[in-house]
């Protein structure tokens, strides 16, 4: 594991920590280093901390330290992991005690991959979900990490959800997470491209870092019937994300600075 120090502010800790889990962070811990806070992230190689790195450089100051356990750092950070209420369903780890808690819930094991249901962007994406699915819907989960947006279209009554990822190490996690959660009878994960899906989807979702959505974003369209979800993007990137797709905004949602859209095709 690589680890990556952002020496930061003490009022810009939550914004640079968004933006380490939006750039691939796996774990942060915060330290005291003199009167400013520094922000510890670990990255899974050499590679991916750096070009976190060139990304945030521009606005912290930001170092390079020798790789450790990684091991540690995934136990430290699930420590602080807690149950999270995302409207009427609870998402929680497989270790949690929800024993006696009543609604719909969600079992997800992170892992080392985006959507614990923690972030604002995964939090948004299952509230636009719940606004748009409909019974019997088919629905597409672009970049599909954990399985938790795939899950919970299934929970809100979709007839099939694809989800699709091309890290094969992730579907191995999102398809222990289906199981556990008993829906992998309506979810299908893929490994394939876009381009290589033959069927159109009333719904696709798609939770991505704005790097990566954008020239995918026309692909999404062109696959979607209804109703595209777009989330992984600070709010006032959407206009730059939107700008070369024929797409209409139906309704924009917003939490501590991240955003997430509807739109149609």
């Amino acid at each position: 594991m690589s680890v990556l120090v952002v020496r930061v502010g003490a009022d810009e800790v939550e914004s640079c920590s968004d933006w380490l889990f939006q750039l691939g962070a796996r774990a942060i811990e915060e330290r005291i280093d003199g009167d400013e806070p520094s922000l510890i992230a670990g990255f899974s190689s050499d590679d991916a901390a750096l070009a976190a790195r060139s990304v945030l450089q521009e606005r912290w100051s930001c170092r390079l330290e020798d790789t450790g356990d990684e091991r540690e750092w995934r136990d430290q950070w699930l420590r602080y992991l807690e149950p999270i209420q995302i409207g009427d369903v609870l998402i929680h780890a497989p270790w949690h005690d929800v024993a006696g808690i009543e609604g719909p819930r969600i079992s997800i094991d992170p892992g080392r991959a985006f959507g614990s249901g923690h972030h604002p962007t995964t939090q948004l994406a299952i509230e636009a979900l719940h606004s748009i699915v409909e019974t019997d819907d088919l629905v597409l989960d672009a970049g599909c990490g954990t399985g938790i947006l795939s899950i919970a279209a299934a929970r809100l009554g979709a007839g099939h959800v694809t989800g699709v990822d091309l890290d094969h190490d992730i579907l191995a996690l999102a398809e222990a997470n289906i199981a556990a959660n008993g829906v992998e009878e309506r979810i299908t994960l893929s490994e394939a491209s876009l381009l290589d899906l033959a069927r159109r989807f009333d719904v696709t979702v798609a939770n991505i870092v704005i790097g990566d959505l954008r020239p995918l974003l026309p692909t999404l369209a062109d696959r979607t019937e209804r109703a595209i979800i777009v989330s992984g993007f600070l709010d006032d990137q959407l206009e730059r994300l939107i700008a070369d797709t024929p797409v209409r905004v139906v309704r924009r949602l917003q939490r501590d600075g991240w955003g997430c859209a509807i739109l149609n095709p």
